[in-house]
């Protein structure tokens, strides 16, 4: 069935279209939050505070000023705490440099003494019969040598010898070897004491071994000592009592010895009367042995001898030597007592 146009028209101008609601408007985007907060200063955080926390500016104004004080308050302290902390360092560094200084000055005299005790053992290390020496100088002769040459070349070697005070040094008379190139011998004790005293009494020769030590001992002055052997000791005991007749002039000048010698220093020719040596020799305890010794009016000893055991005969000036002798001798390797 055909229907008309013009009714089609009419019926699609009277028709009621439904109603469509409008779409609603989207809502507003949040502001973005900017990837870095802007710098806060002091006057926005009071005036957040106030508005947020009903603060009044009164309240602030105290709680700064409290701050300020409690600031003030902590930077003092802190800079008392810094400068006693800065004295306590200074005083630590006081005292370790003041315990540096004296460890090292202790260090100084160990060493010091260390190294003058080595020196006085090394010195002591060397060769001699019976007791330990602080030093050897050898005094060459030979089969022309007259007792005056001697006793000359002995007396200068024994003054100068340079010892400290309480060091002893051997004085070694040698005599030159008849093999060409071959070391001087060492002179026997027999053939030192015939040169040196030829009214030696023959019986105390001939008990006479031959090593023997002749040296000096610095007591302010070098004072002469000689040790040696006898084989038979009543034969050497009295050997030397005869001998005690010319013993002074047979050893004069090389023992001569002054008890005021020691104050000075120096030899003196003349002698007082508190000084001078009687010419006999009597009994003495001399460092608890039995001694024979010439004496001053005042009991001083300037010439002596003993027996140190019933074989060794020492010839000293003065105690203070025999002391010495008997401590080195009571100190002395068993290889260097007898030689």
């Amino acid at each position: 069935m055909r229907v008309d146009a013009s009714v089609l028209l009419k019926q699609e101008t009277g028709a009621t279209l439904p109603h469509i609601p409008p779409a609603p408007a989207p809502a507003p985007k949040p502001a973005a939050e900017p990837a870095v907060r802007a710098f806060e200063t002091y006057q926005d955080t009071v005036a957040r505070t106030i508005k947020s926390g009903n603060v009044s500016m009164v309240t602030m104004a105290a709680a700064e000023a409290q701050y300020r004080t409690t600031a003030a308050g902590q930077a003092d302290e802190a800079r008392i705490e810094s400068q006693a902390a800065a004295g306590r360092f200074v005083k630590r560094v006081m005292l370790y440099g003041s315990g540096a200084v004296l460890l090292l000055a202790a260090c100084g005299i160990v060493a010091v003494v260390a190294l003058r005790q080595n020196s006085v053992t090394a010195q002591q290390q060397v060769d001699a019969p019976f007791i330990a020496t602080d030093d050897t100088k050898a005094v060459s002769f030979d089969d022309t040598t007259t007792r005056g040459e001697l006793l000359e070349a002995l007396t200068n070697a024994a003054q100068n010898e340079s010892l400290q005070i309480g060091l002893v040094g051997r004085i070694a008379p040698v005599v030159a070897s008849t093999t060409p190139g071959a070391e001087p011998d060492l002179m026997s004790a027999a053939d030192f004491l015939t040169l040196l005293q030829p009214r030696i009494p023959g019986a105390l020769l001939r008990t006479i071994q031959p090593t023997f030590f002749f040296g000096v001992h610095s007591i302010g002055t070098n004072e002469p000592f000689l040790i040696f052997n006898v084989d038979n000791y009543e034969q050497g005991y009295s050997g030397m009592l005869a001998w005690e007749q010319t013993m002074k002039d047979d050893l004069y000048p090389l023992f001569n010895y002054h008890p005021n010698d020691r104050i000075t220093g120096v030899s003196t020719a003349t002698s007082s009367a508190t000084t001078t040596p009687t010419d006999a020799f009597v009994d003495q305890i001399i460092v608890n042995h039995d001694a024979r010794a010439q004496q001053t009016p005042l009991g001083e000893a300037t010439l002596l001898w003993m027996f140190l055991d019933r074989n060794t005969i020492l010839i000293a000036t003065n105690p203070s030597t025999v002391n010495e002798v008997i401590t080195r001798l009571k100190n002395a390797p068993v290889s260097a007592q007898v030689q």
